[in-house]
């Protein structure tokens, strides 16, 4: 499952990231993108290095 299109202040630039590959059932996936969600308008979303 890809991640909405958004602004990443670090880079400058808009980007997707990949949530689900990791994950053994869609609904995990789906779990932990609606974390993301929730992470990102929050403010407290750290992103890794793609």
């Amino acid at each position: 499952m890809r991640t909405p299109l958004h602004f990443d202040p670090a880079t400058g630039k808009r980007g997707r990231y990949w949530i689900g590959r990791e994950y053994k059932t869609k609904t995990e996936a789906e779990r932990a993108l609606r974390k993301w969600h929730t992470d990102h308008e929050a403010g407290t979303l750290t992103l890794a290095p793609a």
